[in-house]
């Protein structure tokens, strides 16, 4: 229908390699999941992760101090 003029390998391609990204996915959340039952937690919270570092007060000196030593 209005499917771009790409050649079938090239679509071909592109289906194989979604389907290996979406496969290494699913394989990391497992063994997550499964690391953190053997560990006994039971829920696990997930969230945006963007900030996290600037909501600590000492970054900036913890970095400066680490390279003077």
């Amino acid at each position: 229908m209005n499917r771009a003029k790409t050649p079938k390998k090239l679509r071909k391609l592109y289906r194989i390699r979604r389907r290996r990204f979406r496969h290494a996915v699913n394989a990391v959340i497992k063994t997550i999941v499964e690391d953190a039952h053997q560990l006994g937690i039971s829920k696990i919270i997930l969230g945006r992760l963007r900030g996290i570092r600037g909501n600590s007060h000492n970054s900036a000196k913890a970095n400066a101090m680490i390279n003077n030593f």
